[in-house]
């Protein structure tokens, strides 16, 4: 078995980042078979589906992989990388994005619950669907490469 999750690089992880995600990836190293292999990463092409301050963004995805070791990430039983390092993903989400429909992307809510997000709308529903920019819109794409790489 092959095992991937990913965090978004936007700063320090919090609480809810550690008891949502950290913590069960340390558990995940001791209760996974020998032969299983465990990818985790800093998600950059993600974090870059909404504005971004380029500095600052290169801070914080060097700053998350870095708190992952002191989380108790064991680097000899985890593959630790930087998702917008490995080339392939991007290449994989260009295919996609090449073959996919764009009226099934229209029905995903992915860049909605997302675009709702970063605007404070109280629901899906309150959102401007002739807003999101392509890779909000593609997101549901990316996250299919992420799964696929």
């Amino acid at each position: 078995r092959v095992i991937f999750s990913g965090i978004q690089p936007k700063g320090i992880p919090h609480l809810g980042n550690y008891l949502g995600a950290l913590s069960n990836w340390v558990k995940l190293q001791q209760t996974a078979e020998p032969a299983d292999t465990l990818l985790f990463s800093t998600v950059g092409w993600h974090t870059l589906t909404l504005p971004q301050d380029p500095a600052a963004l290169r801070w914080a995805n060097d700053d998350m992989l870095a708190t992952l070791l002191p989380t108790g990430l064991d680097s000899e039983r985890s593959i630790l990388f930087h998702q917008d390092h490995a080339i392939g993903h991007v290449r994989l989400c260009w295919v996609l994005n090449c073959l996919t429909p764009v009226d099934k992307l229209r029905r995903m809510t992915t860049w909605k619950s997302r675009l709702a997000i970063s605007r404070n709308a109280g629901s899906e529903d309150d959102v401007d669907e002739s807003l999101p920019n392509s890779g909000l819109f593609t997101y549901p794409v990316l996250q299919a490469a992420d799964v696929l790489v």
